[in-house]
């Protein structure tokens, strides 16, 4: 710039011999000269001020605010900028929110298909112990060994559908709708529950006549009908009846599903849709009059949804029962504050769960002594010696849970069940995530427990082969103990 000037002033002596012009051409040059600094400073003023606003609507975006500065009816460069980014903010925040929408639908379908599991689990633990007997007629056993492959093609086809789903972007199945006839599916429908029919005495009756078709997915569509009859053989009285009919109208077929069970009130229809809706009316337990022996090993079964969980919960002080009285070790829980509940069971009741619900943050042994520090107390050395003994968890006290196996941090949930010298230990499905050899482990060291401390065992479990290891097993069936 320096230089420039100088060349001018050079020009001006050299070639402009008149000093009014010289000076008149200078006020000029440096007229221009201030005129562009002046613009020069004008047009960064302006930029600094649109970045600024424009950081300012980035900054409010990002934080999910509205900014402030925006005039959507000025006519500016700023104005119309805000505008592109409002609506490429809320382009973007579609996409999130739909794409949260199919994550949640997602999770949803699988919870439904991971629920729908447990029917064919539980059909094939009822056939496998039915056809332990061996004076099963060998024609009752062709039929129960065929209605066990249906159910067995029914698992395969759910765990099919969770892997798919874990797969999928969308939260849609894939229907695969064929011209088929409906009387094929019902009767695959009707096949998953007439095992628990006949055993509550319960008709099934359908009337489809043989020559309907209609244009359907007959595995989902026999799903769907199978999940309502369950329910409708569940919760019909034992001699009652469930019935299918099929009625062909102009623009679609109707199928009723009739049962003479309690029904659900008027008022609560619509709540059908939500997934494992169960009416109120239906009592969790109902009718039950339970002695459990002390120092014995007790297992309860039954269907998924027939009271067991609520009886163990009340045995453990953690329900309460609306009429009745639940005794434990001498004690009346119904006299019991909720206080007074609590001392009841960090002193006198073990739980052991099917997900071990450790705490992730503490160490084995900070797990095993944490309800002893929750009252105050300090473990017996020798007893606390004795417990890592017999659950072979000497050499892994500093250790942490996801350092673990699952069979690992079951025998840490015996531990801690078990370091209050409980009078009762309660266990929700204890091996339900272990492998067979890991369950047989931890079964094994609960007997021992049993026996070695003469404490009272009470299981819940779907496993046939667990319950012929308890002294007593119990049969809960919507709500009431039937063996």
């Amino acid at each position: 710039m320096l230089l420039l000037i100088a060349l001018l002033l050079w020009l001006l002596w050299k070639f402009v011999p008149r000093a009014s012009v010289r000076f008149c051409l200078l006020a000029v040059c440096a007229g221009i000269l201030a005129a562009a600094g002046l613009l020069n400073w004008y047009q960064r003023l302006q930029i600094s001020s649109f970045a600024g606003e424009i950081c300012e609507t980035l900054d409010a975006l990002m934080s999910g605010r509205q900014p402030e500065d925006y005039h959507p009816y000025e006519d500016s460069l700023t104005s119309r900028v805000q505008g592109k980014l409002l609506q490429y903010y809320d382009i973007m925040n579609e996409g999130k929110l739909q794409s949260q929408k199919d994550k949640e639908t997602i999770q949803g379908l699988v919870s439904d298909i991971s629920h729908q599991v447990k029917t064919p689990v539980a059909n094939l633990r009822l056939y496998a112990g039915i056809l332990k007997n061996p004076a099963l007629p060998a024609e009752k056993r062709n039929e129960f060994l065929g209605t066990m492959n249906g159910q067995i093609d029914k698992l395969d086809f759910l765990l099919q559908s969770l892997i798919k789903m874990s797969r999928l972007e969308t939260g849609t199945f894939a229907l695969h709708i064929t011209e088929a006839p409906l009387k094929d599916t019902i009767a695959a429908a009707m096949s998953t529950v007439w095992a628990r029919a006949e055993e509550k005495g319960i008709a099934l009756l359908a009337d489809c006549d043989s020559g309907i078709t209609v244009q359907h997915d007959p595995k989902w569509t026999a799903e769907a009908l199978g999940n309502i009859l369950d329910n409708a053989v569940k919760y019909t009285p034992g001699g009652g009846s469930v019935a299918i009919t099929v009625r062909p109208w102009q623009f679609y077929t109707r199928i009723d599903i009739t049962d003479t069970g309690t029904g659900i009130p008027e008022e609560h229809y619509n709540d059908i849709f939500q997934r494992f809706y169960r009416g109120q009316e239906a009592a969790a337990l109902d009718g039950i009059d339970l002695a459990i022996k002390k120092g014995k090993f007790t297992a309860i079964i039954g269907a998924s949804g027939s009271g067991k969980t609520t009886l163990l919960n009340m045995l453990g002080g953690l329900d309460t029962p609306d009429e009745g009285e639940v005794i434990v070790d001498g004690v009346s829980l119904a006299g019991l504050k909720e206080k007074e509940l609590a001392v009841f069971r960090r002193g006198k009741v073990g739980f052991v769960y099917q997900n071990f619900n450790l705490i992730p943050t503490l160490t084995v042994k900070e797990n095993m002594l944490f309800p002893l520090s929750l009252a105050g107390s300090t473990p017996d050395p020798v007893f606390f010696q004795e417990i890592l003994s017999l659950l072979h968890l000497e050499d892994r006290q500093n250790a942490y849970p996801n350092q673990l196996s699952g069979g690992g941090q079951q025998r840490v949930a015996i531990a801690r069940a078990l370091i209050a010298k409980p009078s009762v230990i309660l266990a929700d499905e204890p091996t339900g995530n272990l492998d067979s050899k890991s369950s047989q482990n931890v079964l094994g060291l609960l007997k021992l427990s049993v026996e070695t401390w003469k404490q009272t065992l009470v299981i819940i479990t779907h496993n046939l082969e667990i319950a012929q290891m308890a002294d007593r097993v119990i049969r809960i069936e919507d709500g009431r103990i039937r063996a």
